[in-house]
């Protein structure tokens, strides 16, 4: 089917409409419009078709649902519905048939992503407990149990995992659940606190206990009271440090630097490390009989590449959140982002994730996440240019990640 029908479907048209002089505005208008539109006379002879009728070509006319192949570079089919409407003349007469190929793939696209979101939402609503510990998986679920056991005692706790697996959020979840909720939660950076610093920074000063001392200060186990005390990055201690808190965990109190009496410890104590404690005992940097009282209790934090089934999950927590705070009306994410996303290594954990879905969320202009506004190396283009994965130029297979 060619241009060719140009002339004999619009001698036929005239005759039909009667309006010759509009017919160069109505096939222009007919043109431009999305969908495929032919005209059959009583005969079923084909006199008019518009130039994306032509496009689809060969014979469309034997089914409700069409498919053709996308265009080239665009993977998936594209997809037709049909449907017929008679023509009447000026004298009400059927003088033939209307056919109109509308192309539905994005409606349908659409529709498939709602009910993607929608049960993303309803897994939310039993993945995503108040406390934030978003996550369905085998290895999610072994974490909120501990939680549950460590939130019920009132032993140290240790937890482990790199860094941005969300070691902070397990202790405040301890915290959260159990009896000293009401109290405050005190968390402390090991490693942002200055050496010569970090005795008062625990365990406070009186008045002129040194130079620069001009007035009493209370420590994080003074101020933690009654609640919970983090320390986060407890490998970096230097090794008076910890002798002073090992003390603090035997005798259950602590002596204010230039305190003349010693003053008694209510606070649980939570301590967290990215890496591995046991090596830096091994190595002569991390005392044994203080690792060994912190790890009486412990959670390990597994790396978000061991867990990828939560990656959608984590997406969608994240974009809520995102939307939220920048006040977008963005409702879920395209099936390109979530592949970017499953197929990424996550170095940086969740809170890369994280990162990433909030960068997003400020770019986007339409109401779904795309993966063009995903963090460059997060895209599988770039995938494809570092070689990694598994599939065609580098680039998993979805169906593998989306299983899990």
């Amino acid at each position: 089917m060619g241009r060719s029908l140009n002339v004999s479907r619009w001698v036929w048209a005239t005759q039909f409409m009667g309006h010759e002089n509009h017919l160069g505005l109505l096939e222009a208008a007919l043109d431009a419009t999305g969908d495929a539109i032919a005209i059959y006379d009583r005969g079923a002879r084909l006199v008019f078709a518009n130039r994306r009728y032509e496009e689809l070509s060969g014979d469309a006319a034997g089914g409700e649902i069409v498919e053709r192949p996308g265009p080239d570079g665009v993977p998936g089919k594209r997809i037709f519905r049909r449907s017929k409407l008679p023509v009447r003349n000026g004298a009400g007469e059927t003088a033939g048939d209307l056919v109109v190929y509308r192309d539905v793939s994005g409606e349908i696209e659409a529709e498939r992503m709602k009910a993607e979101v929608a049960r993303l939402r309803s897994e939310l609503e039993t993945a995503c407990p108040p406390d934030g510990l978003v996550g369905a998986s085998a290895p999610m679920r072994r974490i909120r149990e501990l939680v549950a056991l460590g939130a019920a005692d009132d032993t140290a706790v240790l937890i482990t995992g790199a860094t941005g697996t969300g070691k902070e959020l397990v202790a405040k979840s301890l915290h959260d659940n159990g009896p000293r909720k009401a109290e405050p939660f005190v968390a402390v950076h090991c490693a942002e606190v200055a050496e010569g610093l970090i005795e008062s920074e625990l365990f406070g000063h009186e008045n002129g206990a040194f130079s620069g001392a001009a007035r009493r200060r209370s420590g994080a186990f003074e101020r933690a009271r009654g609640g919970t005390l983090l320390l986060d990055g407890i490998g970096d201690l230097p090794p008076a440090s910890q002798a002073m808190l090992l003390r603090v965990l035997r005798e259950k109190e602590i002596r204010p630097r230039g305190a003349t009496a010693a003053r008694p410890v209510k606070a649980r104590l939570i301590a967290a490390a990215s890496g591995s404690l046991e090596e830096a005992v091994k190595a002569g940097s991390f005392r044994e009989d203080l690792f060994h009282r912190l790890a009486a209790f412990t959670i390990a934090l597994p790396p978000l590449r061991e867990r990828p089934g939560d990656i959608p999950l984590l997406a969608e927590h994240f974009l809520k959140g995102g939307v939220e705070r920048a006040g977008k009306a963005i409702g879920g994410i395209s099936t390109a982002a979530l592949r970017a996303l499953l197929q990424h290594d996550w170095p940086g954990n969740v809170r890369e994730l994280k990162n990433a879905i909030e960068r997003a969320v400020l770019l986007e202009t339409s109401d779904v996440l795309q993966a063009g506004n995903l963090p460059p190396g997060l895209t599988p283009l770039a995938a494809a240019r570092n070689g990694s994965g598994g599939g065609p130029g580098g680039i998993p297979p979805l169906a593998e990640p989306l299983a899990e």
